[in-house]
């Protein structure tokens, strides 16, 4: 899990309470969707795991992983882990947004490592972050924007 703030203040004021909060789920979710679409995938490859400074394993595991699958990508053993992570779920919250994946193989903690693997594929960057706040407030501007050029409308929803 990973907070990011994003001071809104007068930013929405031209918009009631409630179109505000529709319009500010609207940014949420494109933002689980982008993390989802951009950055997740980072996590499953080689220099993802040096970005993230994942935990290395050990040598034994490094080699047969590599006789056995023909690969070393982390957090990959039969590509199942990724393609499960891929059908993540957004949902936009009172605060923020949550990415839920069904992906039980990467609950388990390598042996003597410090973090699980889910902890691994969840690690967000600071750069990451403000690439993620610069989505939403893109998303939310340009709602905005749409919906006052046009006088009084409603957001659906």
């Amino acid at each position: 899990m990973f907070h990011i703030a994003l001071n809104v203040s007068g930013l929405l004021s031209n918009h009631g309470r409630r179109e505000a909060s529709k319009i500010m789920r609207v940014g949420w979710i494109a933002l689980g969707n982008y993390w989802l679409d951009k950055i997740r995938p980072r996590h499953f490859t080689a220099k993802g795991a040096a970005m993230y400074r994942y935990e290395p394993r050990s040598a034994a595991y490094v080699a047969r992983k590599l006789k056995q699958r023909g690969h070393n990508d982390p957090l990959r053993w039969t590509g199942r882990s990724q393609a499960r992570s891929a059908l993540g779920q957004v949902k936009a919250t009172g605060r923020g947004v949550r990415v839920t994946m069904n992906v039980p193989q990467l609950n388990m903690k390598p042996r003597g490592k410090r973090d699980s693997m889910r902890d691994e594929l969840t690690r967000v960057l600071t750069g990451e972050k403000r690439e993620l706040g610069r989505v939403w407030v893109t998303v939310v501007t340009d709602l905005m924007n749409k919906l006052s050029g046009r006088g009084r409308q409603r957001l659906a929803g």
